[in-house]
């Protein structure tokens, strides 16, 4: 027969205290004397959360206007470049001038002459 008081049952007692304390510890200090610790620390790490999706962001808007910038480049050189007249090009050509009687000996209804 095993003693009443053996060292397992005394052992038993001392983790039973210890369980015991650190509830204690665990809902009555954090739960009821620093709940605000609980609180903020959600917070915190909200506001952390919001920080690095915000500076994400950013980061995403400067590479596409980094982007939107090299495209609007290029675009207004293709602009100059089409709009830009050939060299020589409007020397050669005369304005047209409308007259409202049609040159002699033209029909007004055949456009050759």
């Amino acid at each position: 027969m095993s003693p009443l008081y053996g060292f397992f049952n005394t052992l038993g007692h001392l983790l039973k205290i210890a369980a015991f304390i650190l509830l204690y510890q665990a809902i009555i200090v954090t739960g009821l004397r620093r709940p605000y610790r609980t609180l903020f620390r959600e917070l915190h790490r909200s506001r952390l959360q919001l920080e690095q999706f915000n500076a994400e962001l950013e980061s995403r808007v400067a590479a596409q206007t980094a982007e939107i910038r090299i495209a609007n480049e290029m675009l207004e050189q293709r602009v100059a470049e089409r709009t830009a007249p050939y060299p020589g090009s409007l020397s050669r050509i005369q304005p047209l001038v409308l007259t409202s009687s049609p040159p002699s000996g033209c029909r007004r209804q055949s456009l050759s002459c």
